[in-house]
Formats: structure tokens, C-alpha cells, sequence
């Protein structure tokens, strides 16, 4: 009996030790970041066929009867585009209020429903280098700024080739 209690003492005092000297795995979770692509902080993100664009800026403002956010390579006003360019347009003329907006096929003669609104991609002037939308979702959310984001928008132009566009932009 006395041999066994003199086991178990030192498989004791062996997991005391073996605890006490343990290092720690406690780590220190890493300082959050915010991503900008560009020289605009209104773009946080934008990215086609998986590659990010840089030096993209942003403006918005009303066009006739709607109302244009426009994502350039680096120009803000209309008279002097670069490429790559993207539009998001929504009807009206004030900038769209918070909520879920359904990308419509694009007309170039109207104005988007309410509620839904117009995506397009321009890698050139030329027709061919015109990407539109017809399907998915542009998601306004509330904040200090909005923030207008898209997912995986699938883009096509005449020649049936296409782009995915993912986005969130500030405003």
C-alpha cells in the first residue's frame, strides 16, 4: 500500500510541475484593418474576376432623372473618363435611401424602376468594352458614410463575354 500511495505522490507532483512550467498559448487576436483600394477612402473595395483595381475614385450626383455613382480610374466628372469606369444608377434624383436594390436590364432611354437600379462595367468606349448587369443586387446600408456593396455581379457584353464585379463603396 505504501508503494503505491508513494507512485501516485510523485505522478502528482509530476502534473503540478508539468502544469506550472506549461507555456502559455494565449495570443493576442490582431488590430482590425480597413482595406482601401486607391486614392479615394470612399472606395473600400472593388474587385473583377478576382483581381482588385486600384487608384479607382468615386463621385455621385443626379443625372437627369436619376441619380449616378460613378467609379473611375481616377477622373471625377463625366467629360474626362479613364478606364476601367462602373456605374451604379438608382431612379430619382436624390441619392437612394437604405435597403436592397434589384439590378434590372439596363436602358439607356429610362430611368430604373424604384427599387431597382441600372450596373455597368466600361473597360473602353468602344460598344464591345460595354459590360451591363441584368441580374443581382446593389445593398444600401445606413452610416456615417453609406456604404453601396455588391457581390459577384455578373456583367456581359454584345459579344457574350462577361466580368463579376464585387464592390462597396462609400458615399
Amino acid at each position: 500500500m505504501k508503494k503505491i500511495f508513494t507512485i501516485a505522490s510523485v505522478f502528482a507532483l509530476g502534473l503540478v510541475i508539468t502544469f506550472a512550467c506549461k507555456k502559455s498559448t494565449t495570443t493576442t487576436p490582431p488590430a482590425s484593418t480597413t482595406s482601401t483600394t486607391g486614392s479615394n477612402s470612399n472606395v473600400t473595395s472593388i474587385t473583377v474576376d478576382g483581381s482588385a483595381l486600384s487608384s479607382m475614385t468615386v463621385t455621385a450626383g443626379a443625372n437627369g432623372s436619376s441619380t449616378e455613382y460613378l467609379v473611375d480610374a481616377s477622373s471625377t466628372n463625366n467629360s474626362n473618363l479613364n478606364y476601367p469606369t462602373m456605374y451604379i444608377t438608382f431612379s430619382g434624383g436624390t441619392l437612394p435611401t437604405a435597403g436592397t436594390y434589384t439590378i434590372s436590364p439596363y436602358s439607356a432611354l429610362n430611368a430604373p424602376a424604384n427599387g431597382y437600379c441600372y450596373f455597368q462595367y466600361n473597360t473602353s468606349f468602344a460598344s464591345s468594352g460595354s459590360y451591363v448587369a441584368s441580374t443581382g443586387v446593389v445593398t444600401i446600408t445606413p452610416g456615417s458614410p453609406n456604404t453601396a456593396a455588391c457581390s459577384n455581379v455578373v456583367c456581359t457584353n454584345t459579344a457574350a463575354s462577361s466580368h463579376t464585379v464585387t464592390a462597396a463603396l462609400k458615399f
